[in-house]
């Protein structure tokens, strides 16, 4: 049985989220190796004995995903122990970038938890949930390759980005009212109109 392999996934594979689910299911499994975009694919090394139950839920991709192939083959790689994401390379661009993906129920209740990081902020998102279409430039998706990389972000989501039991783990769209894009509300001719809540105001 195999216990060590070069996985290359294709497909819908950028801005959905593909590489925290690869390092969730590695830690679930127990396998060491790592985790890198290359364009339109996802490079995965792995090592362990559970490789067959990896290689299955990597096969299936997170929900926003869509694998047209994947493709394992032997490697004499050396491959430490745990796991890690890498940094994006270069690769082949034949892939789809997936459309932006609306609000997910969590990220609703966290602006509408009192008192929270993200309470009352428009641009909430995680890895499920957010712009990916109309933000990205060029791939592999991310953040520095999006309109989102004006905006660095805080301590608190970069905590929150490379925390793998956090939902926005490594998600390229988070932001918060700290350290996010806010919104302006002007009148037709671009003065602005002092306000408090833009969208409540634009609404009424």
């Amino acid at each position: 049985m195999q216990k060590k392999g070069r996985i290359s996934v294709r497909g819908i594979v950028q801005g959905v989220g593909f590489r925290p689910f690869v390092y969730a299911r590695a830690c679930e499994f127990g396998i060491s190796g790592s985790v890198k975009n290359l364009g339109s694919e996802v490079e995965i090394y792995a090592r362990g004995e559970r490789f067959a139950d990896f290689l299955a839920a990597v096969s299936r991709g997170p929900p926003m995903s869509r694998i047209d192939s994947v493709n394992v083959t032997k490697t004499d790689a050396g491959i430490p122990d745990g796991f890690v994401i890498l940094t994006s390379g270069t690769g082949s661009f034949s892939g789809m970038i997936p459309p932006d993906i609306a609000i997910c129920d969590d990220c609703i209740a966290d602006i509408f938890t009192p008192g929270g990081r993200y309470e009352s902020y428009w641009a909430t998102s995680c890895v499920n949930c957010g712009p990916r279409y109309s933000i990205i430039r060029e791939i592999p998706y991310d953040r520095e390759r999006t309109s989102m990389d004006e905006f660095p972000p805080c301590p608190a989501c970069a905590g929150e980005y490379g925390d793998p039991h956090s939902r926005r783990h490594h998600a390229q769209t988070i932001a918060c009212r700290t350290c996010g894009p806010g919104l302006r509300l002007m009148d037709r001719l671009g003065n602005d109109i002092p306000c408090v809540d833009p969208i409540r105001e634009a609404a009424a």
